[in-house]
């Protein structure tokens, strides 16, 4: 499975962006995800996003932010709007998304990513991800981890 730029798919955007309005309205309320992934559709400064392609239609996309869990404005860059489509999940495409958004955040010089999330630590913990602590992503509670990034590519 190929990861890719959303830079190098705009056609994607409109599909990406229903996903936001379903997954996350609350949060989509607040702003115009077709407009936000436009602003992310971009290939070498944070933010960017990345998309799993199949065919002509979207399996999955990330993020990697400058900002992302509210309580920790200090902390930066988070790998963060995380989607598979429900038929393609435990399929190993998220975790092909975050390890690409990992590997740019390493090639921009960033040497640890963040990500916030509600439900499945013990597998981020199992695949190298590090529990930091307790914080505020609008009204819900996530859990913090960090990974430390691989060097930059050679």
């Amino acid at each position: 499975m190929d990861i890719a730029l959303l830079a190098d798919h705009p056609e994607l955007i409109p599909e990406l962006a229903g996903w936001f309005h379903r997954e996350w309205p609350e949060a989509s309320a607040n702003y115009d995800p077709a407009e936000r992934l436009r602003q992310f559709s971009v290939r070498d400064t944070i933010p960017m996003s990345f998309v799993a392609p199949e065919q002509a239609s979207p399996i999955g996309t990330a993020s990697l932010l400058s900002e992302s869990v509210h309580s920790h404005r200090h902390l930066s860059p988070w790998v963060g709007g995380l989607y598979v489509i429900p038929e393609r999940r435990h399929q190993g495409v998220a975790t092909q998304l975050i390890s690409v958004a990992v590997r740019a955040a390493a090639s921009l010089g960033e040497s640890i990513v963040y990500m916030g999330i509600s439900a499945a630590g013990d597998f981020y913990e199992r695949t190298g991800w590090i529990y930091e602590a307790q914080g505020r992503a609008g009204d819900d509670e996530v859990m913090i981890f960090s990974m430390t990034s691989p060097g930059p590519p050679r």
